[in-house]
């Protein structure tokens, strides 16, 4: 029964470099529109990393990505004004995130 899950988790943790690639493709955070659309599905596809990080065991992530997902909720939960850029403490830790993202995924 090990082996199914097994392969689950590495299928998973092959699948983050493709995870970082994808967030990173929605960043950075252009405020125009219609780049500003783009705001909720990251923030989504944050929420979707959280939970299923945390369900493979990989609890750092998955603090990461819900803490990403919270602080973007409060900065552009109702759309941020034109121009706006994201507070260097966002960018810091989506910088992070992506590491963490591919380090894991390559990790042996």
């Amino acid at each position: 029964m090990a082996e199914p899950l097994d392969h689950l988790h590495d299928r998973y943790k092959a699948s983050l470099a493709d995870k970082a690639d994808e967030l990173e493709a929605l960043w950075p955070l252009p405020t125009s529109t219609p780049a500003k659309d783009r705001i909720p599905v990251l923030r989504q596809a944050l929420h979707r990393l959280a939970g299923s990080a945390g369900s493979y065991g990989y609890t750092e992530i998955g603090s990461q990505a819900r803490l990403l997902e919270q602080w973007l909720s409060a900065w552009g939960g109702g759309g941020p004004r034109a121009g706006a850029r994201p507070p260097l403490r966002m960018v810091q830790a989506f910088l992070v995130l992506i590491e963490q993202l591919r380090n894991t995924a390559t990790t042996p």
